[in-house]
């Protein structure tokens, strides 16, 4: 979707464009050549469910002894992506969870696993058993 679309969605939905960008579009269609927004989901970068997710990914990049620079170059992005996501600016989509376990040498169900065990508070269970 192009900036000018979502800004337009945004106007029809009386929302701003920034609570729009941190949404996910549950359900969009076309009718008659226009878009259409059903339904969004907020999504904050600060809950505590994604704080744990973050704090699981750097833990397991620095498991793995891995630099930022170096996750970095194994996945052919900028430093700062890496940066960004662990400061939580920036939010991981499912693909891109699972490229990152990939480098990681981890697999996305075995880190899912993990990441469900911390938040139901089984940590001292599973942790450093990649």
């Amino acid at each position: 979707m192009r900036r000018s679309q979502a800004v337009r969605l945004c106007a029809r939905h009386k929302t701003n464009e920034s609570a729009f960008r941190m949404a996910i579009i549950v359900d969009f269609g076309i009718f008659k050549n226009r878009l259409y927004l059903s339904k969004m989901i907020p999504i904050p970068l600060h809950s505590d469910d994604y704080s744990a997710l973050v704090s699981l990914l750097r833990t397991a990049r620095k498991e793995a002894g891995l630099t930022q620079v170096e996750l970095a170059t194994r996945l052919g992005v900028e430093q700062s992506l890496i940066s960004k996501i662990e400061r939580r600016e920036r939010r991981l989509d499912v693909a891109e969870l699972r490229i990152f376990c990939a480098a990681l040498g981890i697999g996305l169900s075995e880190f899912v696993s993990k990441f469900e065990a911390t938040l139901e508070g089984h940590t001292e269970e599973t942790s450093n058993d990649w």
